[in-house]
C-alpha cells in the first residue's frame, strides 16, 4: 500500500511565510521517503510551488520525475522559461511534446521559449501550431509582436487582420492593429 499525505491544497495560499515552510518541508520530505517514485505527487507539490511563484523550487520538483509524466515535463519546461533556462525549456518542451503530441499548451511554450531565445521561425511556426488547437487572441498578438521585432510589418498586419476576423470585439487586437497601421503610413 502506498503512503499517503494529507494535501491541503486550496488553502496554502492564505497560509503566511512560515507555516508555508513547514508544510513543504514536510511535503519535501515524504518525497524523498518514496525516493520520487509517484508522479502524481511530484505534480501536486510543483503545482502548489508554481502556484505560489516559488519557479526555482517547482523546477527542482518537476525535474525529479523519473517517470516521464508529460504533465511534470511541462511543469519542467515551464518554470525553466520563467527562470530565463530558455534551452533547457527548449528541450523538455520537445520532449513533452514527442511523447504526447497533442499536449498543444506545449506549443505555445516552446513556440514562447524560441521567442526568447531570438529563433523567430520556430517561434511562429509552434505558435501555428498551438492556434491550430485553440484560437487565443494573445498568441496573434505574440506573433504580430515577432514580426514587428524582424520589422515585418505587413506580415503582423497579416495575422493582426486574421485576428481581428476571428475576435472582432478585442480591444487589444484593435489596438495592436492601430499601431501597425500608423507605421504602414494608414494611421
Amino acid at each position: 500500500q502506498r503512503k499517503k499525505l494529507n494535501l491541503d491544497i486550496k488553502n496554502i495560499s492564505k497560509w503566511g511565510y512560515n507555516r508555508k515552510e513547514i508544510y513543504f518541508k514536510k511535503f519535501e520530505k515524504f518525497l524523498k521517503k518514496t525516493n520520487y517514485s509517484n508522479s502524481e505527487d511530484i505534480y501536486t507539490l510543483g503545482r502548489i510551488y508554481m502556484n505560489d511563484k516559488s519557479f526555482e523550487r517547482a523546477y527542482t520538483v518537476f525535474k525529479r520525475d523519473k517517470n516521464s509524466d508529460y504533465r511534470n515535463l511541462f511543469g519542467v519546461a515551464t518554470t525553466a522559461r520563467f527562470l530565463g533556462k530558455y534551452g533547457v525549456s527548449i528541450n523538455y518542451y520537445q520532449k513533452l511534446l514527442s511523447i504526447n503530441p497533442n499536449f498543444y499548451k506545449g506549443y505555445l511554450g516552446l513556440g514562447n521559449s524560441y521567442k526568447m531565445k531570438g529563433n523567430y521561425p520556430a517561434a511562429l511556426k509552434n505558435m501555428k501550431k498551438y492556434l491550430a488547437y485553440e484560437e487565443d487572441e494573445n498568441v496573434y498578438i505574440g506573433m504580430a509582436d515577432i514580426y514587428i521585432a524582424q520589422n515585418k510589418y505587413d506580415s503582423a498586419k497579416n495575422i493582426l487582420e486574421e485576428a481581428q476576423s476571428k475576435f472582432s470585439n478585442s480591444a487589444k487586437i484593435r489596438k495592436s492593429l492601430g499601431e501597425i497601421y500608423s507605421k504602414l503610413g494608414r494611421g
